[in-house]
């Protein structure tokens, strides 16, 4: 159901092609590709922390209190971030800059599995506290603009649908039913 759906999409995307307003099958492939890099992002460090907390010492009562906290900091950290970006006035637009967090997103997500340099309990849990809140505000500033890019990618309403399906698939390629960036 869902492979007829997108062949109709990726058929009519051509025979859009030569309408200089519409945008091309190149465009909505790079989108899916670009949400299944977002996706990896965004989902294994999840996926993988707590295992690698547990491999380097940390209590699994202080990796929940950690983890606890970070979504208490996501929940805070979600409508500063979209306000910030909402007033942004870049002259390319005002998604771009956010947009170019990406590869600093994924150096974050190295260095959340980086072990402290400090033998000190309390350095060690700053350190993780400090690479995941990075990590979490990075990620929310790159995925709100990506996932808002989608939005204002055309003035077709069923255009930015089609896109929308299209690029999503990049993201379900990754953890099915899991479709977003962020």
């Amino acid at each position: 159901m869902a492979l007829k759906k997108i062949r109709g999409i990726v058929e009519q995307v051509r025979e859009n092609e030569q309408d200089p307003s519409k945008m091309k099958l190149k465009e909505y492939a790079s989108f899916a590709a670009a949400n299944f890099a977002a996706g990896t992002m965004g989902t294994m460090p999840h996926g993988y922390l707590w295992q690698f907390y547990s491999s380097i010492g940390i209590s699994d009562i202080v990796t929940s209190r950690i983890l606890a906290v970070m979504r208490v900091w996501d929940s805070i950290s979600d409508p500063i971030v979209a306000t910030v970006i909402d007033n942004s006035k870049h002259p390319n637009g005002k998604f771009v800059p956010y947009l170019k967090l990406g590869p600093l997103v994924a150096l974050l997500s190295v260095f959340m599995f980086i072990r402290s340099p400090f033998e000190n309990f309390w350095a060690t849990t700053v350190w993780m506290v400090a690479f995941y809140a990075m990590w979490e505000t990075a990620g929310t500033f790159f995925g709100t603009s990506f996932n808002a890019m989608q939005m204002v990618m055309s003035r077709d309403q069923q255009e930015r649908s089609n896109y929308i399906v299209i690029g999503n698939l990049g993201g379900t390629l990754l953890a099915p039913g899991e479709c977003s960036a962020d």
